[in-house]
């Protein structure tokens, strides 16, 4: 059991002993301080860096002399992390499109906070999700090396995900009576004569799984790879789209009804088409 602060080497009173502190109380105090000023202090740094108040060298050392002093917990840092690197995610798509230079900003300090490419796939899947939407209306398309689809000639592969077609199925309930006449044989029981009539009644629709697979997006078109169906949707075809966050419809000027597909994300697939479609009027003019 020490009898001296570890700090300042003043004597310990019996009750500091007894605490199992090696710290006299105004040390303690101190060194309290020193930590809850480290952590505001922290996201504040952070901040600076994004507004360009300070380069990512002048301010990584620190950082790292915050992170010591703050001590924090594990939830504590990844809360601070979290907060921010959604706050500069929404900075840069506040106009829906990223640049090259606010994408290389936003990786950089997302790498001094630690955040992996792991950790954007898992855990910032829907930050990802728009960022690729949002890199995609800046024009910087991707290109896929492999893909499934045997392409056509000059046509470039941009996405594939996994896919589900889905179709939307009549529900029917069947609604009748009986014909004839009944007639009392005994308290409780009759008997009835004739036969039961009936009709099925359309009480509305459901969605239901057609077939699964992939769908690839191309330069040209996108197609539906099913285990037992294939889909082509040439994007000269396209009436309108209705876009959600789990998948896309599509109206075409060749098919009655319109196409449903349930998607990782329908947005990049949308955002993709659209830019396909723009390059395509641009190179016809």
């Amino acid at each position: 059991m020490p009898n001296q602060c570890s700090k300042c080497g003043s004597k310990l009173s019996l009750l500091n002993k007894m605490s199992g502190t090696d710290l006299c109380p105004k040390c303690k105090q101190e060194i309290e301080s020193i930590k809850l000023q480290a952590q505001k202090d922290y996201p504040l740094l952070l901040q600076d860096i994004w507004l360009d108040k300070i380069s990512v060298e002048d301010a990584t050392p620190k950082l790292n002399e915050l992170i010591d002093k703050a001590k924090f917990k594990d939830t504590q840092q990844k809360e601070i992390i979290s907060n921010c690197f959604s706050r500069f995610a929404d900075d840069v798509l506040a106009d829906d499109k990223l640049t090259e230079q606010e994408e290389n900003k936003l990786l950089t300090i997302a790498s001094l906070m630690g955040i992996t490419q792991e950790n954007l796939k898992n855990e910032y899947r829907s930050i990802l999700f728009r960022l690729s939407v949002a890199r995609i209306n800046d024009g910087r398309l991707p290109v896929l090396s492999n893909t499934k689809l045997i392409l056509k000639k000059g046509e470039i592969a941009r996405m594939e995900m996994g896919a589900t077609i889905l179709k939307e199925v009549a529900k029917y309930e069947y609604r009748g009576g009986y014909s004839g006449v009944s007639f009392r044989v005994a308290k409780g029981i009759s008997y009835r004569t004739g036969g039961m009539r009936g009709q099925r009644v359309n009480v509305g629709t459901e969605i239901k799984q057609e077939d699964s697979g992939i769908m690839v997006c191309t330069s040209q078109r996108s197609v539906f790879l099913g285990s037992n169906k294939t889909v082509e949707i040439p994007y000269d075809k396209i009436l309108s789209m209705d876009i959600f966050d789990d998948g896309i419809r599509f109206h075409l000027s060749n098919k009655k009804g319109a196409l449903f597909f349930k998607l990782e994300s329908g947005h990049p697939v949308a955002a993709i088409i659209n830019a396909s479609m723009q390059n395509s009027l641009v190179s016809n003019q």
